[in-house]
């Protein structure tokens, strides 16, 4: 009887034995699995992390490069900006303010015309003929004589910009306009050299009808646009 019991209870025992060695190879299969699990989701959080450091390496290097692109044409534009001042510094350091009070306003017009005339007055004996007096009296007095006003003036950051817009209009010829073009314009025309006094001066309208009264002549009126640096202004 006691022999008996003693087989049961390690027949018992041998089942609860192979019971826990089962649940305990259960447990550590998992915790294999679980540890290898752990291990790859690290692994591929450290790929990640390093193609995430390395993408904003390279960004920040294209970021970089894109400033020093930026910072390099502000600077080629700043010298480029500095060059063209001073070369139009030094190319109009020594103009005339007032050039177009001296050197275009005082021009006097159809000079051929009023020698013409003015001669056949000498060579007249009797009283000269009142037309032809009246006709010197017009050329050579201020009805013909350009005279500008000061339109528009702004001031902007380096210069300042007038415009200037003539008040009247005048009778000239085919020389009279090349010399005047010369004068504004700045450039040898037909043997006319350029004013070196003059400021920075160009035509921004022209308006030129011929003359019905006057053959070989033109109704001229123009408007004209100045830039004063500043630095010149001063002077």
């Amino acid at each position: 009887m006691f022999i008996k019991l003693i087989f049961v209870v390690k027949k018992n025992l041998v089942v609860y034995v192979n019971k826990a060695k089962n649940l305990f190879n259960n447990e550590l299969f998992f915790l294999k699995k679980t540890t290898l699990l752990y291990v790859i989701a690290l692994s591929v959080f450290q790929i990640l992390l390093v193609l995430f450091y390395l993408f904003y390496v390279n960004y920040r290097q294209k970021t970089i490069e894109l400033e020093l692109s930026k910072l390099e044409n502000s600077i080629k534009s700043f010298v480029v900006i500095k060059n063209k001042k001073e070369a139009l510094i030094n190319k109009f350091n020594d103009s005339d303010q007032f050039y177009i009070e001296h050197y275009i306003e005082p021009l006097v017009f159809l000079n051929s015309d009023i020698k013409t005339l003015v001669k056949i007055r000498e060579n007249t004996k009797e009283l000269p003929y009142k037309p032809m007096q009246e006709k010197i009296e017009f050329l050579v007095g201020d009805k013909n004589k350009i005279k500008f006003e000061k339109d528009v003036v702004r001031n902007l950051n380096n210069y300042s910009e007038i415009e200037w817009k003539m008040s009247n209009y005048v009778i000239v010829n085919y020389n009279d306009i090349i010399k005047l073009l010369t004068l504004i314009e700045g450039v040898k025309i037909g043997g006319i050299e350029p004013n070196r006094l003059r400021p920075d001066l160009c035509i921004k309208k022209l308006h030129l009808t011929s003359s019905d009264n006057e053959p070989g002549s033109f109704s001229l009126n123009v408007e004209l646009l100045q830039r004063q640096l500043y630095e010149n202004k001063k002077k």
